[in-house]
């Protein structure tokens, strides 16, 4: 949590250079692709303190407001998050869109493809360094930064390159670049929200996670050695955030006779084989001797 935490703090601080060079040089070369540039890194500044909150959050222990966690606030941030970016990069696709039809805008554009290139190598960079240690502390809220910061640094190169041209050419066509490449910016970005939005629902709502994941966790339960007196097996996973929670449903046979002291330790054993010492994973063991499972969730 504190390497997160620490690497969330340079992101904010990354993106707020990024959002007032932006402003400042939109305001100076009058550029609707700059001014959307600078939008995007001012909502991921926001959403960066906020996002270094919820981790704060997700640290504490259950208590009985939240009997189960707080992991759901993860989810829900990113929800929030690709919500924003997504009203944002509509309202700005139509704005140009209306520029265009008014005969479009001629922005300053030295000022513009200096700021570009600026932003494309401080977003890449961050990108490099929010997936690294994302991947490695199995981190939603550092991946979903790493993305930002990527679709932040490549919008930024194709601004520098655009406006590099803009810059050397002549004719009506240069008037049309800046509000064709806004829409182009938004067109481009607006898939990414949509994802974000979509995987986060998913996970408030409990919906089966990715097939693979899935199927790795019934590979672990099935390289545990088989009890003979489990008759069937049930599995349930589903993935909030960072943790994976793997519910497990061992019928036994009506006649057997075990101490709760040996269930335990055949719960333990399961959820030892499952779990792997992942930090993040959780299973539990429910025993019983009728069968009322979906056949579709069997082992």
């Amino acid at each position: 949590m504190k390497s997160e935490q620490q690497l969330l703090r340079v992101s904010l601080v990354a993106n707020m250079v990024i959002a007032v060079a932006a402003l400042a040089t939109a305001a100076a070369a009058r550029s609707m692709a700059i001014l959307f540039d600078g939008m995007y890194a001012l909502i991921a500044c926001l959403m960066t303190m906020v996002s270094s909150k919820v981790v704060e959050v997700l640290s504490r222990p259950d208590d009985n407001d939240y009997p189960f966690g707080y992991q759901n606030w993860e989810p829900l941030l990113n929800a929030v998050k690709g919500l924003v970016i997504l009203a944002v990069g509509v309202n700005t696709f139509f704005s140009s869109f209306k520029s265009f039809l008014a005969g479009g805008r001629l922005p300053i554009f030295s000022f513009a493809a200096a700021y570009a290139l600026f932003a494309m190598v401080l977003s890449l960079i961050m990108a490099f360094l929010s997936k690294n240690r994302g991947r490695k502390i199995g981190s939603p809220i550092l991946q979903v930064e790493a993305r930002n910061w990527m679709i932040g640094g490549l919008l930024s190169g194709v601004v520098a390159a655009a406006f590099t041209i803009g810059f050397f050419g002549e004719g009506e066509f240069v008037l049309y670049l800046d509000p064709l490449l806004t829409m182009a910016m938004v067109a481009l970005v607006i898939p990414v929200p949509i994802k974000i939005i979509y995987t986060a629902f998913r996970q408030l709502l409990f919906v089966a996670p990715d097939k693979a994941l899935v199927e790795v966790m019934r590979e672990r339960y099935r390289a545990f050695p088989k009890d003979d007196r489990i008759v069937q097996s049930a599995l349930r996973v589903t993935k909030v955030g960072r943790v994976i929670y793997v519910h497990i449903t061992a019928v036994l046979f009506k006649d057997t006779c075990l101490k709760v002291g040996e269930l335990d330790i055949i719960r333990r054993d399961i959820a030892a084989a499952v779990v792997k010492d992942d930090p993040h994973t959780f299973c539990d063991v429910l025993f019983t001797s009728r069968s009322t499972e979906p056949v579709s969730l069997s082992i």
